[in-house]
């Protein structure tokens, strides 16, 4: 079983906190950097937190003070990844992307940075 991302602002007790099962933009990560590349935009894993893997595997490391983005930043990379590929094919891929801007433009209005926590 791999991992999966959960969608987090920087309040902990905010309710736009998602846990949703996220694991399509985790597993189909390395394509869409590569994607987000061409379209010129910042890399999904870019906004990726792993401190819950640093935790996970490796006991002896000091737990990791986690990186947050404005939110106006990943707008722009699910918008322009959304518009690049193809539904038919990325039904799931798209559905995740789709999540993950509406929960940005949520977390923008708000106020609030985010990041993309990868769970193990």
């Amino acid at each position: 079983m791999g991992n999966t991302i959960w969608f987090r602002v920087e309040d902990p007790g905010s309710p736009l906190n998602d846990e949703d099962d996220r694991s399509a933009l985790e597993r189909e990560a390395e394509r869409l950097d590569r994607l987000a590349a061409q379209l010129g935009v910042t890399a999904p894993s870019a906004f990726f937190d792993c401190s819950e893997l640093a935790t996970e595997f490796a006991e002896a490391l000091n737990p990791l003070d986690p990186d947050w983005f404005e939110a106006g930043e990943g707008i722009a990379t699910a918008a322009a990844l959304i518009g690049a590929l193809d539904p038919t094919r990325d039904a799931e891929l798209l559905e995740d992307l789709r999540a993950w801007r509406a929960f940005l433009g949520a977390a923008a209005a708000a106020g609030q940075r985010f990041n993309l926590l990868v769970v193990p």
